[in-house]
């Protein structure tokens, strides 16, 4: 006989309690909601509590929970009962989550009852054999009559309609939305490691990432890293924490850091853990750096197992949200900000809810200073290029528009050809003392007159005095614009 096998329940709890919590429409609707259902125990807690509520005729609020929890001796997390107040909930039909939930205590109490059957045996008990298989066989029953499937029938758009309106929420401001998945991309040794560090010290504390970016509220974080040792990792966090004036009590473990294991994003059992791990801890955002090391089994060229593998993962994760580490093409450009294509393997663009991609505008010389291209955007319309000039050594960050960096880069360049045309023509000139046409000035500097860094270098010339204009030029048997040296200049 076959053991059905638990889906993930943990989002579909949260999105269940939570609308019914916020509806304020009473439990009347969800009496067949049994609390037992839920594998988290505040959530056990603050179901009955609500009935309790209910029945006395009083709004539903946190502070209602927590006050009636506490006269009755009972206690729940305060985090997780304001959350499921508080944050945004999931616009999917709650029937649906409520099937979930029935179907997947079900597989898991029929574990239970199976495994009490083989040690009934064992131990000759056979009156609870008995028992025990008619609580089987109702189980059995029950999860057939509740099976969900694969349904993609999807939700009614008019029932969707008003989360158009709501707005969005932010990991970081304008960078990262909350709902959506985040690719962090960079070539190696591009400080991807470091700046990652210091968004993990900021949202855990509040404090603006590089001392630019709006942290709205703080986080709880588990940062998995497959590279660097545990003494690695903490330095560069203390670091961090040090130029936002923190101390160890004030991080406590609202930062959990994970170098010891990796998980591999096809297994299942990791996954699990990572989902174990992220409840127990109530963890809000997980950190996996670098990407590649949990891509173990996978064909990586094919988007087909790749994009499966980290929507299962991220699926894992939630409540918290994702944010991921990851490498770009050794053929992207060196001086600029990536782009999403250049991101190495399969199906990691297509992943990325949000991206900040990273690239080198300079080779790094071992001074703990950094100069960075840097490109982010996501799916709720945020946009930008950055250039980021960042010292290791002393932690700091400034940042100026790409664009502009961009202007005055290409602006440096066309005034040192100008620079440069300006030196030939003068050289050009002084071999010929009364002076060359402009078409002959031109080609003796290697140009035709009609480019714009000749009349540049032209115009320059001119307005400093150093040549003049000579109108009535004769060249041959024709009259035409010439140029000398001025005398002030000879």
């Amino acid at each position: 006989m076959s053991v059905p096998t638990a889906a993930p329940t943990e989002a579909s709890e949260f999105a269940l309690l939570a609308a019914i919590c916020q509806s304020q429409t009473g439990i009347g609707e969800h009496a067949d909601l049994e609390s037992r259902w839920f594998t988290n125990p505040d959530y056990q807690l603050t179901l009955e509590a609500l009935r309790e509520i209910d029945e006395a005729g009083e709004d539903f609020s946190a502070e209602l929970v927590l006050a009636f929890l506490a006269h009755t001796n009972q206690h729940a997390d305060k985090y997780v009962v304001r959350s499921l107040f508080a944050d945004q909930v999931s616009g999917t039909s709650l029937d649906y989550h409520k099937k979930i939930l029935r179907k997947n205590w079900t597989a898991s109490r029929l574990m239970v009852v199976r495994a009490d059957i083989e040690r009934a045996a064992k131990n000759g008990t056979f009156d609870r054999i008995t028992e025990l298989t008619q609580e089987a066989a109702a189980l059995e029953a029950g999860t057939a009559v509740q099976s969900i499937g694969r349904g993609f029938g999807g939700v009614a758009a008019a029932e969707l309609w008003p989360m158009a309106d709501e707005p969005v929420q932010w990991l970081v401001r304008d960078i990262f939305s909350a709902d959506q998945p985040t690719i962090f991309g960079a070539k190696q040794k591009s400080l991807k490691t470091t700046l990652l560090t210091d968004l993990a010290v900021s949202l855990a504390s509040g404090f603006p990432w590089l001392n630019r970016f709006e942290i709205p509220q703080a986080f709880r974080v588990l940062m998995i890293t497959g590279e660097a040792s545990q003494k690695a990792a903490i330095r560069k966090l203390k670091k961090a924490a040090e130029f936002r004036n923190l101390r160890p009590e004030d991080i406590g473990d609202s930062i959990r850091i994970e170098t010891a294991h990796f998980p591999t994003l096809p297994s299942l059992e990791d996954c699990g853990a990572v989902q174990e791990a992220v409840n127990s801890n109530r963890i809000d955002v997980v950190i996996l750096d670098p990407l590649y090391m949990g891509l173990a089994g996978l064909n990586t060229a094919n988007l087909t197992e790749v994009g499966p593998a980290m929507r299962r993962f991220m699926q894992h994760c939630q409540p918290a949200k994702t944010i991921i580490a990851h490498h770009v093409k050794k053929s992207a450009s060196y001086d600029d900000a990536p782009n999403l294509e250049d991101l190495s393997q399969a199906g990691i663009a297509e992943f990325a809810g949000n991206y900040w991609l990273m690239g080198r505008m300079s080779e790094y010389t071992g001074d703990g200073k950094h100069e960075l291209a840097i490109r982010y955007g996501g799916r709720d319309e945020q946009f930008g290029l950055l250039k980021l000039d960042f010292n290791e050594r002393a932690w700091t960050a400034d940042f100026t528009s790409l664009q502009d960096h961009r202007a005055f880069q290409e602006q440096a360049r066309e005034n040192d050809k100008v620079a440069d045309m300006k030196q030939r023509m003068l050289k050009a000139l002084k071999r010929c003392p009364d002076g060359l046409s402009e078409s002959k000035l031109a080609e003796a500097s290697g140009t035709k007159a009609v480019r714009n860094v000749f009349q540049t270098a032209v115009e320059e010339l001119e307005t400093a005095n150093t040549i003049v204009v000579v109108p009535d030029f004769k060249s041959g048997r024709r009259t035409c614009i010439g140029y000398r040296i001025s005398d002030e200049s000879e």
